[in-house]
């Protein structure tokens, strides 16, 4: 592992702030590439005004928003709360889709909808 690493190349790193930085970062994306913007256990850091302005701007842009955050940090979500409190609320285009451990130990899936009666 060691050496794959070693001969990988480099992540690039921002400084700044993600609510600032993050529609230049986006608007490097290739034409023909799925944006994906995708954090975890970060937004817990932001009031909750600035959550709303993260949220607002990753809606406007094209591709998908992943998110695990604490089911608190993102109280617009249509999700269960866990009964650990410990659990992140893994969600897909602010879908929730299931419930994670902190360090990626688990990975709990909701169930899927039930299909419509005929």
């Amino acid at each position: 592992a060691i050496e794959a690493v070693r001969t990988a190349p480099r992540p690039r790193i921002v400084r700044g702030d993600l609510v600032d930085e993050l529609p230049a970062l986006a608007s490097e994306a290739p034409g023909d590439a799925t944006l994906v913007v995708f954090h975890t256990a970060v937004l817990t850091y932001l009031p909750l005004a600035r959550r709303e302005e993260f949220a607002a701007l990753v809606r406007e842009l094209p591709g998908h928003w992943i998110s695990n955050e604490h089911h608190t940090v993102l109280p617009w979500l249509d999700a269960p709360a866990p009964d650990d409190e410990h659990l992140l609320t893994l969600a897909l285009d602010e879908r929730a889709v299931a419930f994670t451990a902190p360090h990626g130990q688990s990975l709990h899936w909701f169930a899927p909808p039930a299909a419509p009666a005929a």
